[in-house]
């Protein structure tokens, strides 16, 4: 969709003014310039697509929930865990 916007030059900055059926929620938008073909697009700001990345999220978790045989472990490769953690951590000479 195409629509033209009134741009008002202000002494530091320039207001875009939108069109009365263009609805934006988010009170910041991210800005991006094309420099090569001078195109400007406005996106929701990081924050709003956070929200709505995790409103997914949990709406997949709340409506698609985990298998009663899930795990959230990788058994494919156990931990190993060294005999003594601290072993390498002995000071020289304590006879540790």
């Amino acid at each position: 969709m195409q629509s033209a916007v009134k741009v008002v030059a202000r002494p530091h900055s320039q207001l875009i003014r939108l069109p009365d059926f263009i609805k934006v929620q988010e009170g910041e938008l991210a800005l991006f310039l094309d420099v090569a073909t001078n195109e400007i697009v406005l996106k929701p700001g990081p924050e709003a697509q956070r929200k709505r990345h995790l409103d997914e999220f949990f709406r997949l978790i709340r409506d698609e929930p985990f298998p009663d045989d899930f795990s959230f472990r990788d058994e494919t490769s156990p931990a190993q865990y060294p005999d003594d953690p601290f072993a390498d951590n002995a000071a020289p000479g304590s006879g540790v």
